[in-house]
């Protein structure tokens, strides 16, 4: 999926275990967690599995919206 939103959002992996202070900052309880950020601010928290349409159709709305 980061090859089709190429330009348009960036998709970064951290792996909880590793980094449970960042987790703990944006509050990431359950995995997988999909913080979702524009312009540098949180801007939706998707917790638990969905369907790749569903993930895409949800960023693309998001990189589309003017600032």
């Amino acid at each position: 999926m980061a090859v089709e939103l190429q330009g348009q959002a960036a998709l970064v992996k951290v792996n909880v275990d590793d980094e449970g202070e960042l987790a703990m900052q944006f509050d990431v309880i359950n995995i997988p967690t999909l913080l979702l950020f524009k312009d540098n601010e949180l801007v939706d928290k998707i917790i638990g599995l969905k369907s790749k349409a569903r993930l895409k159709n949800k960023i693309f709305a998001l990189a589309g919206e003017q600032s």
